[in-house]
This record gives C-alpha cells, sequence and structure tokens, in this order.
C-alpha cells in the first residue's frame, strides 16, 4: 500500500527489489520505535576518546542488548536538556542534578561497577514498565463502567449486570455476557476474592475494564467469596497489552492490604488512586 502510494505521489515505477528493500527499512523502523517503548532509551555521555568510547559502547551494547537503546552518544553534556531520554550513562560527572535518571560510570567496567550499572537499569526499567503499565490500565478504566453493589448478587446477576452495560455502551456484542458465563462453567476466573470474567474469544469492539466492588460476598461457581470484580472486554488488537494486566492482577491485587484499600474505595476517583497505587 504504502509503494502504491509513492508511485501515485511521484509518478514513478518501482520493481520488486526496490519494494523489497522499502518493506524491509519500514520493518527495522518498526522494530526500532518497538525498542524505545520496551527497552530503556538511553544516552551514553563520554569525551572523545575514541579507542575508549568505541569499547564501552560496544560493552554496553553486548551486554545489555535486552534491556537499553543508546539512541544517542554526547561529548558535551549541556545537550541534554535537548535530549529526552530514560536514563543517562556518563563517563563524567554531570555539572547539575537531571531531570532524568543518571549513572557515573568509568571506562571500564569493574565487576562492583558492573552490579550498580546492574540495579539501575533493572530499577529504571521497572519504573519505567509500571508507568506504562498505569497509562494503559488508566485508559481501559471509565466512570460510567465503576459500580459499588451493595445488594448481595449471584455470580451470574453480577455479570449479566456488568456484561448488559458493556453492550448498551456499545463495547462489546450482544452475545458477550452469555460467553463470559460459558467461560465460567468451562474454568472459573475467581482467585482468592477476586474475579476476572471474559470470554475465552476474544472479540469485543473496543476494550474496556468493567469494575464492581461488592460491599456484600458474591459466591462464585468454584465456592470462593467474591468482593472485586474485573471484567475485561479485549479486542483482539490489544491482547500483547493485556498480558502485564493480566500479570499485575494476579501478583499484586491479590495482596490483603491492596485488596483492601481497593474494597475500602466509596467512588470512581478513590477506586483508581487504591488501584493503580498497587504499582507504586
Amino acid at each position: 500500500m504504502i509503494t502504491n502510494r509513492l508511485q501515485e505521489v511521484y509518478n514513478i515505477s518501482l520493481n520488486e527489489d526496490e519494494i523489497t528493500y522499502i518493506a524491509l527499512h519500514i520493518g527495522s523502523q518498526v522494530d526500532s520505535i518497538k525498542s524505545l517503548t520496551t527497552k530503556l532509551n538511553c544516552i551514553l555521555i563520554c569525551p572523545e576518546f575514541y579507542a575508549l568510547s568505541t569499547k564501552l559502547l560496544s560493552t554496553l551494547k553486548s551486554r545489555y542488548s535486552e534491556e537499553i537503546v543508546i539512541t544517542d552518544i554526547l561529548t558535551d553534556c549541556k545537550l541534554l536538556k535537548y535530549k529526552p531520554c530514560d536514563l543517562i550513562i556518563s563517563t563524567i560527572s554531570l555539572p547539575v542534578e537531571p531531570a532524568q535518571n543518571s549513572i557515573k560510570i568509568d571506562y571500564i567496567l569493574t565487576r562492583e561497577m558492573s552490579l550498580e550499572l546492574d540495579t539501575c537499569i533493572h530499577q529504571t526499567l521497572k519504573k519505567k514498565n509500571a508507568a506504562r503499565l498505569k497509562y494503559n490500565i488508566s485508559k481501559l478504566l471509565s466512570e460510567e463502567h465503576f459500580l459499588i453493589i451493595n445488594d448481595g448478587l449471584d455470580q451470574e446477576e453480577i455479570i449479566r449486570l456488568m456484561g448488559d452495560k458493556l453492550y448498551s455502551s456499545g463495547f462489546v456484542a450482544e452475545s458477550f455476557t452469555n460467553d463470559c458465563l460459558s467461560r465460567e462453567v468451562i474454568s472459573p476466573t475467581s482467585y482468592n476474592t477476586v474475579a476476572i470474567p471474559h470470554p475465552i474469544i476474544l472479540n469485543a469492539k473496543q476494550s474496556i475494564i468493567s469494575i464492581a466492588i461488592a460491599k456484600k460476598q458474591i459466591i462464585w461457581h468454584n465456592h470462593k467469596k467474591i468482593r472485586f470484580v474485573l471484567m475485561l472486554a479485549i479486542e483482539k488488537k490489544d491482547l500483547p497489552m493485556f498480558k502485564p494486566i493480566f500479570e499485575f492482577i494476579s501478583y499484586y491485587i491479590n495482596g490483603e492490604l491492596n485488596i483492601q484499600n481497593i474494597l475500602n474505595a466509596n467512588n470512581f476517583e478513590e477506586f483508581k488512586t487504591a488501584f493503580l497505587s498497587c504499582l507504586d
């Protein structure tokens, strides 16, 4: 499609080799953009000692290829203000504390310095992942689909209440609620006091997380006593975004303190604060 547009705009003809080259170039750029979202965007600051700088750059790229992408190499820290990044790795002391995370290293990475750099990279990456997860979850939450249930409902009633509301708002197809109920028969989605109903087939029209806090326990199909329900409507293209959300829910939310803070929420804003604070 891109090559067709190029031929139309510039009135040129592209042969198969040229089209393949363009496709490879675009694919490479897409991979680079993806790397910047999953890895740390780093700037390396070092004076112009070519041999040492080259060796250090090669060491960093080799040792931390899965964690960082070095997007720029600067010899003057004054240029930093024009270069946003996640982490600054510098061989010189910075004159002022930068807004970004930073660490000073030597040209030769000793064992002690390597451990310090390891810790810095992993902590910074953890913060970046948490911030991205908070952002993605925030986009999926809606006050319109936040419920505090004071009545004693059963499993089917709460699923129908939440699912039908999503259907009425246009997020899912009419079959969504029954698909969620069928999934519960096959394999209940309850964990401790939390339930995460969702259909097996990912066919939502738009991704969203519907929330219900139950003031009275809901007895689930597998006899779990549920107080917190997260109904997931997932559009197929958003599945990669939901994988870390599943991990977050199963790992963090089930902590006794975290779940109690969530259950104590009296409105959407209190809930959202308590929910996202589990990532702090």
